[in-house]
């Protein structure tokens, strides 16, 4: 059987040319019209892509966040208090090896006691929770103890040392309370 595409002489009955591979029986390839071209429908451009305006200055940066909170006038007199309520209950423990008379002591142990309790308000008021809702009045008739106390403490001879800081510790307390509560502005 001779092949159409190259001419070849190949054996009865096969299938393929043994020079080319083409299939015996088949016309050659270029003997074939080719079909004519599918026409398909020009293609548009796609729509360019709409301009993107850029993201303002502010939104890149982070916000500013205040590096010291604001402090409150309360406060301030509290720490204040706290000062002199301390520095007064020290010095009313430290005379007790002159004096060993009980109001002495008592005056101390209520000048250091209300001096941490100022303090804490301010440095740690978490820790102060607790007793958040009886704070006001506890502040309040610990000031005017102060108050009284001090007084006393500052015309009479054997009420007490430092009958001065513990009348301002009190008035101080008594502002920082005012203040924060909001009836002295």
């Amino acid at each position: 059987m001779r092949c159409n595409n190259c001419g070849n002489e190949n054996a009865v009955g096969a299938a393929f040319c043994m020079e080319c591979g083409s299939p015996l029986g088949v016309e050659p390839l270029a003997s074939h019209p080719a079909p004519p071209p599918v026409q398909q429908p020009a293609a548009q451009p796609p729509p360019p892509p709409a301009p993107v305006p850029p993201l303002p200055v502010q939104l890149i940066q982070p916000p500013r966040v205040p590096t010291v909170r604001s402090v409150h006038l309360g406060d301030v007199l509290f720490l204040i208090a706290s000062a002199l309520l301390l520095a007064a209950g020290f010095d009313n423990f430290a005379s007790l090896s002159q004096f060993v008379q009980g109001q002495f002591v008592l005056l101390g142990m209520f000048g250091i006691v209300g001096g941490l309790l100022f303090a804490g308000m301010v440095i740690m008021p978490y820790l102060m929770r607790p007793i958040a809702r009886y704070m006001d009045a506890i502040v309040f008739g610990l000031s005017a103890i102060f108050l009284f106390w001090g007084v006393a403490a500052m015309f009479g001879n054997n009420i007490g040392l430092d009958g001065g800081l513990v009348f301002i510790g009190g008035l101080f307390g008594l502002a920082g309370m005012g203040l924060k509560m909001g009836i002295i502005r």
